[in-house]
């Protein structure tokens, strides 16, 4: 019995193809590599026609192909040939890219919020900021209202679009008001005030609107009927209420209440002889 060895193949001549071009994100399978002159007869294929092009900004990419001769009796099939590959922009049409709508709200401070820009409507595939785009700036940014980012294609970007702008909105922030307890409010035959500091009430106001301050009779612990002579100045127990209306960059505030006293005052009174005595009651009308 004569076993025959089949003879060695010929490696082939295969110098990888030059000057391939591709745009950015666009799969091996969609690149047809040409056979340079001067290379033995045959194609090329990927090894793994799956992979996707890279970054402009990245160029050269490289990524393995293999070469199979048309005469596969004569020559080997040579695979992981690296052939470099520059990935070029998306050219975006009028109109694109688009931004994801934006609601923020009111904070007092300008508001720069980052965007979520796609490619299009139809599409998830989302451009990387400081990768693909810069913001130039931003507008009327601060108050409710509309604002508008500007944004600015970058040269390595991976996609070549107009620079434009887009509108987001600021919505009005929630208010708020708060009643600091009073303790105890000494009579001292004037009606008591309230306000933001320095008064007999004092209350915190986080808000744009015009503030409404009510008074309230008590009735065995729970707020009655509104005081037709507005804020009190007797000894006795009380409401107060205050609301805000809706601002400008700030929604209004329903009613918080709170219950205080007035208490009856001290007073002192000197007999004829040297005796003084206090008494803890109201004083007397007149």
């Amino acid at each position: 019995n004569f076993t025959f060895a089949e003879p060695a193949k010929t490696t082939p001549t295969c110098a990888a193809p030059t000057g391939v071009t591709a745009t950015f994100g666009s799969a091996l399978s969609t690149i047809t590599l040409t056979n340079p002159t001067g290379n033995t007869a045959g194609k090329w294929y990927w090894m793994d026609n799956t992979q996707k092009v890279g970054n402009v900004k990245d160029n050269p990419h490289t990524y393995k192909a293999k070469f199979v001769p048309t005469d596969t009796d004569t020559y080997a099939t040579v695979e992981n040939i690296d052939v470099a590959v520059n990935a070029t922009k998306v050219a975006l049409g009028a109109g694109y890219p688009i931004m994801i709508p934006i609601d923020v709200y009111y904070t007092g401070s300008a508001i720069e919020p980052k965007p979520s820009i796609r490619v299009s409507d139809m599409s998830s595939d989302e451009l990387v900021l400081d990768q693909d785009y810069t913001i130039t700036k931003y507008e009327n940014n601060k108050n409710v209202g509309e604002g508008r980012i500007h944004i600015a294609p970058l040269t390595t970007g991976n996609y070549d679009f107009t620079a434009g702008s887009y509108p987001f909105t600021i919505k009005r922030a929630t208010g708020s008001v708060s009643i600091v307890d009073p303790g105890a409010i000494d009579y001292d035959g004037s009606v008591v005030e309230a306000g933001t500091s320095g008064k007999d009430l004092t209350y915190t106001y986080k808000g744009d609107g015009s503030v409404t301050v009510k008074w309230y009779a008590d009735n065995s612990g729970t707020k009655d009927s509104e005081l037709t002579g507005g804020a009190p100045k007797d000894a006795g127990t009380y409401w107060i209420g205050v609301s805000a209306a809706d601002g400008t960059n700030y929604f209004g505030v329903s009613e918080v209440t709170k219950k205080f006293t007035i208490s009856p005052a001290e007073y002192s009174f000197t007999k004829p002889a040297t005796d003084t005595a206090t008494i803890n009651q109201p004083r007397p009308a007149g």
